[in-house]
């Protein structure tokens, strides 16, 4: 499954071991979340799908994605840009 297999209402976790929940159904490298943050509030905004990197099913299991080649070129070129 990739990100963009992914529906709105989708608990995932953020490559930064943070939780969201996915607030659209798009397909693509941007994806809008809700995102705990570290006062244990939410933010709503865009993230890469890249950056996405597992969500619960339906048993509250965490499922790894596996992340298209053009997810993939997007994150490596974000790195050369921007470091690690």
């Amino acid at each position: 499954m990739t990100p963009n297999d992914l529906k709105k209402g989708t608990r995932v976790v953020m490559r930064d071991r943070y939780e969201a929940v996915l607030a659209d159904s798009k397909k693509g490298n941007i994806r809008n979340v809700d995102a705990e943050n570290m006062f244990g509030g939410t933010n709503i905004g865009s993230a890469y799908a890249h950056d996405i990197v597992g969500y619960y099913d339906e048993d509250g299991q965490i499922r790894i994605l596996t992340h298209t080649k053009g997810m993939t070129q997007c994150r490596e070129m974000n790195t050369q840009l921007f470091g690690g």
